[in-house]
Order: C-alpha cells, then sequence, then structure tokens
C-alpha cells in the first residue's frame, strides 16, 4: 500500500530547496493546475479503496484461520537471534487443543487490528482533504514560502486534534461532512479499547450506568419467494435460491447493529460484522470524497465528477448448487 508524495509535501521540498535569506523575496514557481489537483483527488480516493482492499484480504485471511483450527503455519526456517534458532512453539509436540487456541487467537487478533485500521485511516484520510483544501486556494497562483509554512502550520494543528474536531473543522470550514458521526464516534472509541487496552472495556468510555454503547449501518438482504412473494432474509434462505427465490430486496446501511458492553467486558466482533463495517467505511471515504470533490467544483476548479471513478457497491449472488440453478435473481436496491 504505497502513499504517494501529497501536494503539501512536494511544496515543502521546494521550499528546502530556498535559501532561508531568499525566502522572504520569492514565489515558488510550482505548477499546481486544475490538472494536477484532479489527478491528486483521484489518486488520494484510490488509496483509500486499496486500504480496503487489503484489510478485506486480511480478513479472508482470519476467517480462513477461524474455520480450520488444526492448520498449522506454513514450514518455515528457524529464526535465529545471534546465530542461535529461536522458536516458542514445537509443532511437534502440541496438540490440537493448543493450536485450536492459538489459531482462535490468531484471528481475533487480525480482526482487532481491523477495526484499529480501519479508524486510523479515516484520520488520515480527513487529514489528507484538509491538506487539500489548503491547498486548492492556490490553484493558478503563484505560491509564496509564507503561504507554505501557514499551511503546514495548520495542516499539523489539524494533525493534533481529535476526530470529532477534525469532521466539525472540515464541515465549518468547507461544508465537508459525513452522515454517520455518532456510528463512526463510537466505533472509535473501540478502536482506543483495542490499540490501549487490549480490547477490556475500561469505565471512561462507558455511560453514567456503566455501559458503552456502540452501533454501526449494516445492509439488509432479504429474498423473495417466488409462490408466497414473503420476504426470507438471506442468511435464512434455503439453496439454491434461484429455485425458490426471484427476486432480492437491498437496503444499504439501512439497520443498525447496537451493542452494549460493561466495564471489563472484552470486545470481540465477528466476521460477518468486519465484513459489514469495510463496506460501511467504503460508504463514509465515497461520501467524504464527493463532498471534497463538489467543494474543488464549486471553487470555480474544473476536476472530474466523483461519480465518473467512484465505487459502486454491488452484491452477487453464489448458491452452493449453483450448477443446477435454474432462471436468475433479479435485485431490488432501496
Amino acid at each position: 500500500m504505497i502513499q504517494e508524495k501529497s501536494i503539501l509535501e512536494m511544496l515543502q521540498e521546494k521550499l528546502d530547496e530556498i535559501p532561508l535569506m531568499l525566502r522572504g523575496s520569492v514565489r515558488i514557481g510550482f505548477k499546481l493546475d486544475e490538472v494536477s489537483l484532479d489527478k491528486s483527488l483521484e489518486t488520494k480516493y484510490q488509496i483509500a479503496t486499496s486500504r480496503l482492499r487489503h484489510l478485506d484480504y486480511f480478513l479472508m485471511w482470519s476467517y480462513g484461520v477461524h474455520q480450520k483450527e488444526t492448520l498449522y503455519p506454513p514450514e518455515t526456517e528457524p529464526f535465529e537471534v545471534k546465530g542461535v534458532p529461536c522458536s516458542f512453539n514445537d509443532f511437534d509436540e502440541m496438540g490440537s487443543s493448543d493450536l485450536s487456541l492459538l489459531n482462535s487467537s490468531f484471528s481475533k487478533w487480525i480482526n482487532n487490528h481491523l477495526v484499529r485500521d480501519l479508524d486510523e485511516f479515516l484520520q488520515y484520510y480527513l487529514l489528507s482533504i484538509y491538506e487539500t483544501c489548503l491547498i486548492a486556494e492556490y490553484v493558478g497562483q503563484a505560491i509564496t514560502p509564507r503561504d507554505i509554512i501557514t499551511a503546514k502550520e495548520s495542516a499539523k494543528k489539524f494533525e493534533a486534534s481529535s476526530l470529532q474536531e477534525r469532521l466539525k473543522v472540515l464541515r465549518r470550514n468547507y461544508k465537508i461532512d459525513v452522515t454517520h458521526k455518532s456510528e463512526i464516534y463510537s466505533l472509535n472509541k473501540i478502536r482506543q479499547i483495542f490499540a490501549h487496552f487490549d480490547g477490556v472495556v475500561q469505565k471512561k468510555f462507558c455511560d453514567d450506568n456503566g455501559v458503552l454503547k456502540v452501533k454501526w449501518p449494516t445492509n439488509s438482504v432479504k429474498l423473495k419467494h417466488r409462490k408466497t412473494g414473503k420476504l426470507v432474509s438471506f442468511e435464512k434462505a434455503s439453496q439454491p435460491f434461484n429455485v425458490e427465490y426471484g427476486a432480492a430486496q437491498i437496503k444499504w446501511l439501512s439497520d443498525p447493529k447496537e451493542a452494549e458492553y460493561k466495564v471489563n467486558d472484552c470486545i470481540e466482533l465477528t466476521h460477518s460484522d468486519l465484513n459489514q463495517l469495510i463496506f460501511f467505511y467504503l460508504y463514509v471515504f465515497n461520501e467524504l470524497q464527493e463532498n471534497l470533490v463538489n467543494y474543488i467544483l464549486q471553487k470555480g476548479v474544473n476536476v472530474r465528477g466523483f461519480e465518473t471513478y467512484g465505487l459502486s457497491p454491488t452484491i452477487v449472488f453464489s448458491s452452493k448448487d449453483h450448477e443446477d440453478d435454474e432462471g436468475e435473481l433479479s435485485s431490488q436496491s432501496l
């Protein structure tokens, strides 16, 4: 997941090339035009979606390890510490119960880090959006060293602020906002608990009743029975789908999932939860990117509309007996 340099970082490199005694009287010939800003906007979004793709891949590994409790790591040469082979695990002596426990622990460890990464990358993405808004003021203009220093100082202050403050600044200064703020804030609490307390709920995160409430939106997928017309939850529908069901009703991010934890409870999210969360953060990135592009367009800067490259949600129905399926499922998104 390679991060390209931001425009602000490239401007700083240009500034570093100028002797200190000359910085008060020069303007930097950095070509910040509509083309370069347009490319920067799309690259920013591509980095975000690439991150989600990687996290989805990690989740697949976690699920695979979780499903196969007796799976051993691939054979490798022992790590060496100053020439001495070092390993804490002797797989020849390890019983199935120990291996199952370690695989379960490994799966949970991946899941915990997925939650942390989603929240932390969102905060990085907000910083990147803020820097873009700062620099967008100078499209088609010469930039002075003082302009760069001022922008860097503003970005540094923004970087030191909380998630809530970052969203507040973007909303107030640039009308860039997100719909599901309360859900994002509750997931930020989970990230802090995983990062600093190994997933164990602390009193400071709870309300006056000693309860931590977290929530996030999930997708609702129901299949319509061909004969009865009854809508059946996707998870409860019998397979093959195309035999008994003729249509699918999809409601994106419509059903909130809520969970409550008490002090000293250990938070564990399921693989299904994380799958929904990855989709949810795609929605958040889409909303932020679209608002950013609209802000740039409103300033009279000609960049491509987000609809020309943004990802759209898709659900593919797969049946265990797909080779014998007849007919097709039509879908209705709400």
